[in-house]
């Protein structure tokens, strides 16, 4: 599956030193790399299907990004200005920056600085120093699970009865997500949890139920209260902001909405959403081997032969005890 937002098959214009645009062969895919570090061979990642557009900087990198729509991005963690984690989180901010495959590389190779690079949105995380042979593979890897669909992506119900919002909203989402519209209150709920969306954008005011009732009965379901939901209204009324809180809504914002606001709270309530999902995960994982070295203990507490085997159960918790890198 060809990831949106990406340049796909096209022809590049280059300008040759008189100036004047020359067409080269079409290029299959773009990506921006972040770096300071001058004496990387890019060379050597270029080819027939890659173009390699630098940036020096964080902030040449966003301008590249918005330019060409990349395939992927590989920043580096140590940037002037910004943060190599700053810029990704920021990529995956942008309206097509949810689902391009980005790589992280850094000379920090510890485990507070991977796990900041994955809270940031990184896909992979390669340490210094490295080769381009190593770089290339981990992009093609990841570019291949991207244009075959393995890396899935996430879908996002909207629930509103105005067309022209509607059309705002998967506008500004589309890129990033797979677009569930509901146009009336009676069938939200329903579809809501056959989608099982990583994240829901509720209109107050619809016909048949409005978004106060949608919302009781989501957060009242045990099935669909973990679902991020976030509540838009043209109502100014406070008793509405009060009502949807106290039911649990997860964001709430008020017609007429800011889209790069709108983008950035709905990516920070999945990545949290996602993140407390696998926590909850480990956790499960840790309580059943905490259980199994406590039965082991019990069993063979007077058994010199025993301890190779206390000793894999500890690795094994010490190996839960933590979030994956």
């Amino acid at each position: 599956m060809q990831r949106e937002g990406s340049l796909g098959q096209g022809a590049v214009s280059h300008l040759d030193p008189g100036g004047t645009p020359n067409l080269v062969a079409e290029v299959h895919h773009v990506a921006v790399l972040v770096t300071q570090d001058l004496d990387f061979d890019v060379a050597r990642l270029h080819d027939e299907l890659l173009e390699v557009q630098i940036a020096v900087d964080a902030y040449e990198g966003q301008k590249l990004f918005e330019q060409t729509r990349p395939s992927c991005v590989i920043s580096d963690q140590m940037l002037p200005g910004m943060s190599g984690a700053e810029f990704v989180a920021w990529c995956r901010r942008q309206p097509n920056g949810q689902t391009v495959p980005i790589i992280m590389l850094t000379a920090k190779n510890d485990p507070l600085t991977k796990q900041a690079a994955i809270d940031a949105g990184s896909d992979a995380f390669l340490g210094k120093p490295f080769d381009a042979i190593a770089l290339r593979k981990s992009l093609a890897d990841l570019m291949k699970s991207s244009d075959r669909g393995v890396i899935a992506r996430s879908k996002l119900v909207i629930v509103d009865d105005e067309d022209d919002i509607a059309a705002v909203l998967v506008d500004l989402f589309q890129s990033s997500y797979d677009i569930i519209r509901v146009a009336d209150g009676g069938s939200a709920v329903e579809t809501i949890r056959e989608c099982q969306p990583s994240a829901v954008l509720l209109d107050h005011m619809l016909p048949d139920k409005d978004g106060i009732d949608i919302l009781t009965e989501l957060k009242a379901s045990n099935e669909l209260r973990s679902i991020p939901v976030i509540l838009l209204t043209a109502n100014t009324k406070s008793n509405v902001k009060e009502q949807a809180l106290k039911l649990g809504v997860d964001d709430f914002l008020s017609k007429p909405f800011s889209g790069p606001e709108l983008t950035t709270r709905v990516f920070n309530l999945v990545q949290r959403t996602r993140l407390e999902r696998l926590l909850e995960s480990k956790n499960s994982e840790l309580e059943k081997a905490i259980a199994t070295f406590a039965l082991l203990e019990r069993e063979h507490a007077d058994d010199p032969h025993a301890q190779e085997s206390r000793l894999d159960c500890a690795k094994a918790l010490l190996a839960l005890d933590r979030l994956p890198e």
